[in-house]
């Protein structure tokens, strides 16, 4: 028998359903809650190990987000400027020996030179190791950088591509990780760390590229008499 409020006339199955619709609309609230707050959490704890891989490549490397479009001292060659091509041809000659699939750009601005290769010539894929095989490009690499003559030495900037500005992407702490591992390695073969920079900006993650950089060297002219 089904009862009702002589009161109101009310049927005791609506209240009772009405009681079910209000309990499963807070238990899916709770659960849609629970998920944000996951989520959140997560993020966080991306963002965090992200910032903690820059970290630890800021501590020992210059950084930049971009490539330098600044002028600078225009230093050519292996010491003077009529024989900058002697540089310029070294590095051509190295990478399209080593690298022949390498895009080299001898002819940029300020006697950069810009190297522009697949990451995939460095590195397997999704891990920071540079592949054993690459060791002695490298040595060779970084023999040419320190290639100082009076007056002037080689700046590199190590510039690699992620899909998204955000510090917290997918692959911002594996190209972190990348710029830190090629910049360690060019620091163990010879190259001062003040000389390197590395660079991690939103663009082609299967892309990465090397810019030379030719500095003068400021020398502070002699004090002439005096008292």
């Amino acid at each position: 028998m089904t009862a009702i409020d002589p009161m109101t006339g009310d049927d005791d199955r609506n209240d009772a359903g009405q009681d079910a619709s209000v309990m499963a609309f807070l238990a899916l609230y709770l659960i849609v809650l629970a998920f944000f707050i996951v989520l959140n959490a997560v993020s966080k704890r991306e963002d965090q190990r992200a910032k903690a891989a820059i970290g630890s490549v800021v501590a020992s490397f210059r950084q930049s987000t971009e490539v330098s479009t600044g002028p600078f001292d225009f230093v050519g060659g292996y010491g003077v400027e009529a024989d900058r091509g002697d540089f310029n041809e070294a590095v051509r000659r190295l990478f399209e020996a080593s690298m022949p699939i390498a895009r080299v750009d001898p002819y940029q601005p300020f006697g950069r030179v810009a190297v522009t290769l697949p990451m995939a010539t460095l590195f397997a894929p999704g891990v920071a190791t540079i592949k054993p095989l690459r060791r002695p490009f490298l040595d060779r690499f970084a023999n040419i950088l320190r290639n100082d003559s009076p007056g002037q030495f080689f700046e590199i900037e190590l510039l690699l591509g992620t899909s998204t500005d955000r510090p917290g992407s997918a692959d911002r702490p594996l190209a972190v990780n990348r710029a830190g591992a090629l910049a360690r390695a060019l620091r163990d073969a010879g190259v001062p760390a003040e000389r390197i920079v590395t660079g991690i900006d939103a663009g082609d993650p299967a892309h990465m590229q090397f810019v030379i950089n030719p500095r003068r060297v400021e020398v502070a002219a002699p004090v002439i008499g005096g008292s």
